[in-house]
């Protein structure tokens, strides 16, 4: 092979070494867009943040991925094995209700049981801090709440280390879900509680505790809980209308590989055909100080779209999930390659939606 032919893969690979900081073997690079109202990991990783665009570098193995609903939508929460030495690029939809304004109902900390709205109450969803001085007790959020012997709680059982979904009927709690609380060592913590219709369902620092159907109560006040003789304190409390599931997708790559991990909750059932966009369908050219390839003049050409490495069914949580081991990598080396989907109907008839596009430097 001619070395002319070969020196601009050379150049490329070696502004690209240059550029590229050298990562530790046990850490993986994570790359989040769009996630202004918050992201969490948890698992193998720790990471807390809020912004547009987000990057960290976080310790490898198993990842748990969750979001702070905003701008009218929830979304979706992510799980995947983060590789050594690799790169995981978030990517989250676009807002439904881009200026979304959450009530704000008490903005001063406080330590009792306290009631809001009109009695009439029916789909929202409520938000609150809370913190627990003392490991006595229990205390948490209600809604659809009727009277002491009627409505839906969430509770942060202090002694048992436990967070429970109930519904009180007839002054009988029955646990719709539950699960492990964290600490109570004082920390403040998030809790929300979500009734639409007949779902109900509630999170504990954005992890989902428990989402199920029960049509017992359609209405009522909402608010705060305290049982017992806890010591609490909450903060920042705060309703909405229910939040509208929104879709995610996480492009996780490896030097040979591309795997794709997303969720699109609102199209359980469809069909969905990942893809890869290039911008540039030409030979990669080597890179300027800055990082650019070099501004080369040639007719306008469409984006390419390369599909093929992932179709099959949704899941019924909304799992979406393909792996790509591409043999000509090489070849794109330098590429900016945008990494997304289509979404279909159940029986492939028709578009149904996209799945959010990560960007992925190859």
């Amino acid at each position: 092979m001619n070395i002319r032919t070969l020196l601009p893969w050379l150049l490329t690979c070696c502004a690209l070494a240059s550029q590229r900081e050298v990562q530790a073997p046990d850490t993986c690079d994570l790359q989040v867009v769009n996630a202004p109202y918050g992201v969490r990991a948890s698992g193998a990783a720790a990471f807390d943040g809020a912004g547009r665009s987000l990057a960290a570098t976080l310790p490898s193995g198993e990842w748990q991925l969750s979001f702070t609903a905003g701008g009218g939508g929830r979304p979706a929460s992510l799980a995947f094995m983060a590789p050594r030495a690799g790169e995981v690029i978030v990517a989250i939809g676009a807002d439904p209700v881009a200026h979304e304004q959450q009530t704000q109902h008490v903005t001063e900390s406080f330590a009792d049981a306290r009631h809001f709205g009109d009695g009439d109450m029916r789909d929202l969803r409520v938000r609150a801090r809370i913190r627990a001085t003392a490991k006595q007790g229990s205390a948490g959020l209600v809604a659809r709440w009727q009277d002491e012997a009627h409505g839906y709680r969430l509770l942060w059982d202090f002694t048992a280390d436990e967070l429970r979904l109930e519904r009180m009927l007839g002054g009988k709690p029955w646990v719709i879900g539950k699960g492990k609380a964290p600490a109570a060592d004082g920390s403040f913590h998030d809790l929300e509680i979500e009734v639409q219709g007949f779902h109900i369902a509630a999170w504990c620092d954005e992890v989902l505790i428990c989402a199920d159907l029960d049509g017992a109560l359609t209405h009522g006040l909402f608010g705060t809980a305290v049982l017992g003789d806890a010591k609490v304190e909450f903060a920042n409390l705060q309703s909405a209308p229910p939040a509208v599931a929104v879709a995610t997708l996480a492009a996780i790559r490896t030097a040979g590989s591309l795997t794709v991990t997303a969720s699109a909750p609102a199209h359980p059932g469809g069909v969905y055909c990942l893809c890869l966009r290039l911008d540039c369908p030409t030979v990669s050219l080597p890179l300027t100080g800055a990082g650019f390839e070099p501004f080369v003049l040639q007719q306008p050409v469409l984006p390419i779209f390369l599909t093929g490495f992932g179709f099959g069914s949704v899941g019924r949580r909304g799992e979406i999930e393909a792996t790509l081991r591409w043999p000509a990598s090489l070849r794109l080396m330098g590429h900016a390659v945008l990494v997304g989907g289509m979404l279909g109907t159940p029986d492939a008839g028709a578009v149904a939606g996209w799945l959010p596009w990560a960007y992925v430097q190859w």
